[in-house]
């Protein structure tokens, strides 16, 4: 009930609807809505397993990265995410990566990003699959290897990340790690596409013009 309702925006029927209810351990500024929203997660979940899996703090560093029912604070979301991570959210750890490869709400640190990347990856995470190959393909604290980073787009592609397909459609385009192949980057920018990714779409877009 709670991540549907997070997922369709209903902020508001959140707080109606448990606007008595408190999360143990939340600080004192921590809004009502923030509270309650996550009191729903809590009842969907079950107080344990939301805890110990880091269910409630992630949902918590979203509601603060996005302003969902709290000023959007990404120093607020990123030490939720890191609670999150800690307790072993391969979603939470990939996305606190995304902070430190960035610089928001955290300070800019490669190396951090990185080491959440490679933990989230060993959770399973599509996400930082692609995530781990777009460092490699950038040489941000690792060395520069477009084919250790073209392994990683793959993998993540071929386990369906839209992310992936993109990254590994314009490796193909680019010819780094891999011999240039204008098909097979079509081919993985039309998968990428058909499974929403809009960069992907305008790459198909671009394509189609120069012919």
């Amino acid at each position: 009930l709670g991540r549907s309702l997070g997922e369709r925006g209903d902020h508001q029927l959140a707080v109606v609807a448990f606007s008595a209810i408190k999360f143990k351990g939340a600080p004192a500024t921590t809004s009502r809505s923030v509270l309650v929203i996550v009191a729903l997660l809590v009842v969907s979940a079950g107080i344990g397993l939301a805890m110990q899996t880091g269910l409630v703090p992630r949902y918590l560093g979203l509601f603060y990265e996005r302003g969902l029912g709290v000023n959007q604070d990404l120093a607020e979301a990123a030490r939720w995410y890191r609670k999150a991570a800690d307790a072993g959210d391969a979603r939470a750890m990939n996305t606190l990566g995304n902070l430190y490869e960035s610089g928001q709400g955290v300070k800019q640190d490669y190396a951090t990003a990185a080491r959440w990347f490679r933990r989230s990856a060993e959770g399973g995470n599509t996400d930082a699959w692609c995530a781990l190959g777009r460092l490699y393909a950038k040489g941000q604290s690792v060395k520069q290897d477009h084919a250790e980073a073209l392994r990683w787009y793959r993998k993540s592609a071929e386990a369906g990340n839209a992310r992936g397909m993109f990254s590994l459609g314009v490796a193909y385009g680019e010819g780094k790690g891999v011999d240039q192949n204008s098909a097979e980057a079509a081919r993985w920018y039309r998968k990428a596409a058909d499974a929403g990714n809009d960069a992907a779409k305008a790459a198909l877009n671009r394509l189609s013009e120069s012919k």
